[in-house]
């Protein structure tokens, strides 16, 4: 499970790839930013349709189950909870990715309920996942044992690791970026720092 962790653990990846992105400046700075963004680009797509769309799929069918009970309900206030049950389903959709980036630490520090939390926003994500996941090794027409040990390591890139690249491209993108205009050496001037 500590593995798992790892690969989510966004701010400690972060650092990690900071570490690298850092010391690169001028010209080599510049070609770093249009890779790390050409990146961003090329895996938005497969983002969107692996891991963001797949749990607004399920987050909409529940949606679509209490919304009925909401309006038709005798509870106080009920008109105001139906209104707003799209933010709900929103926020539901990238609650998942949320918590698994951000809360992973507070559950490998010792926390339990941050441990639990994770676990079931894991779970949960790639419950989700899974039928686009496996539809698209399917497709590939790779059955058997073969396809379902290409369906796991694209179910774990889909659910967690696809959204921590994103967004570690992203940051390194545009520290280089900043890199890119400073002046001084390689390794040794002054430096961009996050957090």
């Amino acid at each position: 499970m500590e593995w798992l962790f790892e690969m989510m653990d966004l701010p400690d990846n972060l650092e990690k790839a900071l570490r690298i992105v850092r010391p690169i400046r001028g010209l080599n700075a510049g070609v770093m930013a249009v890779v790390m963004f050409a990146l961003c680009w090329l895996m938005w797509p497969w983002l969107y349709y692996f891991d963001i769309e797949s749990t607004q799929i399920w987050t909409q069918q529940a949606y679509n189950a209490v919304a009925g009970t909401l309006y038709n309900s005798s509870m106080p206030a009920y008109d105001s909870y139906a209104a707003n049950l799209g933010w709900f389903v929103t926020g539901s959709t990238y609650l998942p990715t949320l918590i698994e980036l951000f809360t992973v630490r507070f559950a490998t520090a010792g926390i339990k309920a941050a441990r639990v939390l994770v676990i079931f926003f894991a779970t949960f994500d790639l419950v989700t996942d899974w039928p686009r996941t496996s539809a698209f090794i399917d497709a590939l027409g790779v059955n058997g044992p073969l396809g379902f040990a290409l369906k796991v390591p694209l179910l774990l890139l889909a659910s967690f690791g696809l959204q921590s690249l994103f967004i570690i491209f992203l940051v390194c993108g545009y520290v280089s970026l900043l890199n890119a205009r400073a002046t001084g050496p390689q390794a040794g001037g002054p430096q961009v720092r996050m957090g």
